[in-house]
């Protein structure tokens, strides 16, 4: 059974909501798992008792139905209902429905002390929340589209009004974090992803086949199209070579077509959605993450890769100028397939010159779950203790 937080000690204890912009409420996808995980982690490393609330809500869904999921350390509610695209009058929709889900999740667990918002989405909730309720919040952004300047206006007009009501704002790269400023004209402090460095361990041994892995979705910003090019080059090298995509990834289907087109359908293998214990297996046996995105604010399954000791290939994003070095691998230009290609052989051929060791210990120090929630935690505080200022 859930624990129930709502009676618990708030000076002790103070519950703590956390807002995803993107879930799915069968708890698969990539995203889901990431804020599901932090979370848990929240819970177990914390003084913080958190729950979680999250509605898909969308045009596609006919049937309206709460979700609730059995086995967690924190609180959680979903719904699925139908509502209008968030254009004019559906964002009004979608706003007052999460504002039912998050009445009937007081009425079971009691009203938050602190919201933890993640992107512009959940920061939209968060201040609408603010605003009716009172209740203190801290926006997280996560998204590339704040540093690349390809956010829809639609968006970004409401999260500007948005994120000065904001107690606390913070972004997961320091490049992002600059963006922010300049956008929204709000301090923003950087605060990065973490990596769970006791789950993700390296092997025994390093891998010698020429087995390479790339996460994630959508395919286009991932860059998969350009990667299965370049793998394209690296196959007629390396004549073994394997590449595995992992995530149930939108777009794939053009990606099998320009598989087949070019020959690759036995070299190229879609593993799909995938849990974490599976991503973790994955990349102990694989000798290559490659990331080739087009923008990448952070980049999470660099640091998983690493985690499990292996080198990583990643063209050029914010994201992977903060994680990659010469010690774990390289960078490559954007759009420049041919690097990409030439990258890929190289940090291969030399993949027993990166000892998982080193590499499992300078992303732990760097990014260890335990700095990053300890911080987490000292920022919760500063929120209710009142010693914040967002101007």
């Amino acid at each position: 059974m859930r624990k129930d937080i709502s009676n618990m000690s708030r000076k002790d204890n103070p519950h703590l909501l956390v807002l995803p912009p993107w879930f799915d409420l069968g708890f698969s996808g990539l995203f889901a798992q990431m804020f599901h995980r932090f979370t848990e982690d929240i819970a177990m490393h914390t003084r913080y008792k958190p729950g979680l609330i999250y509605g898909e809500y969308h045009i596609g869904q006919f049937n309206s139905e709460w979700i609730e999921k059995e086995g967690l350390r924190y609180n959680f509610l979903g719904q699925k209902k139908w509502t209008l695209p968030k254009v004019g009058f559906g964002w009004k929709q979608w706003l007052g429905n999460y504002r039912k889900l998050f009445l009937n999740y007081q009425r079971r667990y009691g009203k938050p002390d602190l919201i933890h918002a993640q992107s512009i989405l959940g920061l939209i909730v968060a201040a609408s929340f603010n605003s009716r309720y009172g209740i203190p919040f801290i926006y997280t952004e996560h998204m590339s589209s704040l540093i690349t300047g390809d956010l829809p206006d639609r968006l970004l007009n409401k999260a500007l009004r948005s994120a000065v009501s904001a107690n606390k704002v913070t972004a997961v790269s320091p490049v992002l974090k600059e963006s922010m400023e300049r956008i929204y004209g709000v301090p923003t402090e950087y605060v990065p992803n973490y990596i769970d460095s006791g789950f993700y361990i390296p092997p025994i041994k390093i891998v010698q086949s020429p087995d390479f892995i790339s996460i994630g979705s959508p395919a286009h910003t991932k860059g998969m199209d350009r990667l299965i090019e370049a793998f394209g080059i690296v196959k007629k090298k390396v004549l073994n070579a394997r590449l595995t995509l992992v995530d149930d990834i939108k777009g794939a289907e053009d990606l099998q077509d320009k598989i087949k087109n070019m020959g690759l359908e036995g070299a190229i293998h879609f593993a799909g959605a995938v849990k974490r214990e599976g991503i973790r297996s994955l990349l102990q046996n694989s000798a290559v993450l490659v990331s080739a995105s087009r923008k990448e604010s952070f980049g999470l399954t660099m640091i998983e890769a690493l985690s499990c000791g292996i080198p990583v290939v990643a063209t050029q994003t914010a994201g992977s100028e903060l994680i990659v070095t010469e010690k774990c691998g390289v960078i490559i230009p954007q759009g420049d397939i041919q690097e990409l290609a030439n990258g890929m052989i190289s940090v291969f051929r030399k993949r027993n010159n990166y000892s998982p060791n080193e590499l499992h210990n300078n992303v732990k120090a760097r990014f260890g779950k335990e700095k990053v929630l300890k911080k987490w935690e000292a920022i919760y505080d500063e929120i209710l203790n009142g010693n914040f200022s967002n101007s």
